[in-house]
């Protein structure tokens, strides 16, 4: 309860920040390069290449890859909120421990099929649920669903969305990992009606919380350009995904 109460206060106080000051901080400035997740690309600079991801490792990979390669991991980044890229001057970042997978496992996956991932995310672990959450992710068109509709293709659609909703509850049990919260977010969000902000400013909260150094100035960054984000609705929504580190099996 103390901890519901602070972060309630927390996200309260953001919000007044965010609604209230006219000064541009440093976070504030990664909110303008962030923008709406679903009509922003966090992951490109002025000149429209993608931006490398945050750790000397990963950028060794990233440079090696061609430039559809390259364009693919900023598409991807830009579903994660920036996660995969997002560093200020200063900031350390494992990515690989932080849960995320690494350049060259997104590019294999992006040459296998649905059937593949589902296949693979079924019988495999964590890493192959994550793929498979992915693809799903990427197969609503403009990152937000319109709902059940009528046709072949809108079931299976939805059934898919079922599936990966699985997984992805499943793998924060599993890995308590700031990856797997972030994506779980992601996915939700994308899959409900309308969008659900709320769950991307949460997923911070938490990930924060499991051991992601940045999660704190990314959520104050987001709250600055989400300026209409219910507190509650947050509150509820980080209850959710903390929830699940409780089941190691998932919901």
């Amino acid at each position: 309860m103390r901890t519901k109460s602070i972060f309630a206060a927390l996200i309260a106080t953001l919000l007044l920040v965010a609604c209230t000051s006219g000064k541009k901080d440093a976070a504030d400035n990664v909110a303008d390069s962030m923008g709406s997740p679903s009509n922003s690309d966090p992951t490109a600079h002025a000149d429209g290449t993608a931006q490398a991801p945050a750790t000397a490792r990963a950028q060794n990979d990233y440079r090696a890859l061609s430039q559809n390669e390259r364009s693919l991991l900023a598409t991807i980044d830009s579903r994660y909120f920036g996660t995969l890229s997002n560093s200020s001057p200063g900031e350390d970042v494992d990515l690989k421990k932080l849960g995320f997978p690494d350049v060259n496992t997104w590019v294999a996956a992006e040459k296998m099929t649905d059937d593949e991932l589902l296949r693979n995310a079924r019988s495999g672990g964590h890493l192959e649920k994550e793929l498979y959450i992915d693809r799903v992710v990427s197969l609503i068109p403009g990152n937000n669903w319109k709902g059940v509709g009528d046709t072949a293709e809108d079931n299976a659609l939805a059934t898919k969305i079922m599936d990966a909703r699985s997984f992805a509850l499943r793998n924060i049990g599993t890995t308590k990992s700031p990856f797997a919260v972030y994506q779980a977010a992601a996915l939700f969000n994308t899959t409900e009606v309308g969008g659900n902000p709320a769950m991307i400013a949460a997923s911070f909260q938490l990930a924060a919380e499991l051991g992601d150094t940045r999660a704190t100035r990314m959520l104050q960054s987001y709250m600055s350009a989400n300026r209409n984000i219910d507190a509650k609705g947050v509150l509820a929504a980080y209850t959710f995904l903390k929830s699940d580190l409780g089941h190691p099996g998932g919901s």
